[in-house]
């Protein structure tokens, strides 16, 4: 769990703003999902990856 707490944090760190080009947040949105899938929370997962999906779609 502490592996994690860590990787959550540095990830909600590196959170992208709005001006971030979609590409590079989609790209945020992955790396979530993966963290997600890590933390066994398939369905928070899947949010995650439609938001990169709707981001890269444009």
């Amino acid at each position: 769990m502490t592996d994690f707490a860590a990787d959550l944090s540095a990830l909600l760190r590196r959170m992208p703003g709005l001006r971030t080009p979609a590409g590079d947040r989609a790209d945020w949105f992955d790396r979530k999902a993966a963290l997600l899938d890590r933390a066994d929370a398939p369905d928070l997962a899947q949010v995650a990856r439609e938001h990169s999906v709707r981001l890269r779609a444009g």
